[in-house]
C-alpha cells in the first residue's frame, strides 16, 4: 500500500507540474499577444489623435452660440436685411436671409439651390462658410450664380457677413466658376458679373422663430 501511495503522489506531482507548465505557457502567450496588440495599436491611436487635432484645427475656435439666431444689417439703400442661422446637426448650419412679413406672417424666401434643400454652412477655421450654385440668389433668373458665403464672429458680438461670387451670362454659363473676391460690389468682365457684398450684422435674437419688429413689412 505504501508503494502505491508513493506512486500516486509522484503521479499527482507530475500532473500538477504539467498543468502548471501549461498555465505558465498560456500566461506568457497571452501576455505576448497583449503586448503585440498594444504595439500595433499605437500607430492607430496616433492616427486617430492626429485626425482629431486636424479636425479641431480646421474648425478653429468655433463657438456656435456666437452665430445661432436672427441678425440684421442695412444694405447700400438703407433697407434692413434679416439673416437667420439655425443648427441642423453638428457641423451643419442652415442659413436663410431676406425675411419679410406679409399680413402678419413671416416669410423666408429660399433661393433655388442646385443639389441641396437650401443654403447650408459649415465651420472652418473659426468661421461659417458655404459654397453653392443657384439660379436666383441675386434675384436674376436664368443665369448661373456661383455663390460663396463667409460669416465670422467679431469680439464685439457682431458678425462680419460676406457674400461673393459670379453670375455667368450667355455662353459663359457652361463653365461658370467663382472668381476672386473684389472690392467693388458689382463689376462685369465679358459674360461674367462679379459680386462682393460685405456687411456688419447685429444680433436681434437667439430665438430663430421670434417675431421680431425688425423684420420688414411687405
Amino acid at each position: 500500500m505504501r508503494k502505491i501511495h508513493i506512486a500516486t503522489l509522484r503521479l499527482s506531482s507530475v500532473i500538477l507540474a504539467t498543468i502548471w507548465s501549461h498555465v505558465v505557457k498560456s500566461s506568457l502567450l497571452l501576455f505576448a499577444v497583449f503586448l503585440a496588440g498594444s504595439v500595433l495599436a499605437m500607430p492607430l491611436r496616433a492616427a486617430f489623435a492626429d485626425s482629431a487635432r486636424s479636425q479641431n484645427s480646421s474648425k478653429g475656435n468655433f463657438d456656435e452660440e456666437n452665430y445661432l439666431g436672427l441678425w440684421k444689417y442695412y444694405d447700400e439703400d438703407h433697407n434692413v436685411v434679416i439673416l437667420k442661422i439655425s443648427k441642423v446637426r453638428f457641423g451643419d448650419y442652415r442659413f436663410s436671409h431676406n425675411a419679410y412679413k406679409f399680413r402678419g406672417q413671416i416669410f423666408w424666401p429660399e433661393p433655388q439651390i442646385e443639389n441641396a434643400d437650401g443654403m447650408h454652412l459649415k465651420p472652418l477655421r473659426g468661421k461659417l462658410i458655404g459654397h453653392f450654385v443657384s439660379y436666383n440668389f441675386w434675384a436674376t433668373h436664368s443665369q448661373v450664380h456661383n455663390v460663396d458665403i463667409t460669416i465670422e464672429s467679431k469680439p464685439n458680438g457682431k458678425l462680419n457677413y460676406c457674400e461673393s461670387g459670379v453670375i455667368c451670362l450667355g455662353a459663359a454659363r457652361g463653365k461658370c466658376k467663382s472668381g476672386p473676391t473684389r472690392d467693388k460690389r458689382w463689376s462685369r468682365i465679358g459674360q461674367k458679373i462679379y459680386i462682393t457684398e460685405k456687411h456688419e450684422a447685429t444680433k436681434i435674437s437667439s430665438n430663430v422663430n421670434e417675431d421680431s419688429h425688425d423684420i420688414p413689412e411687405h
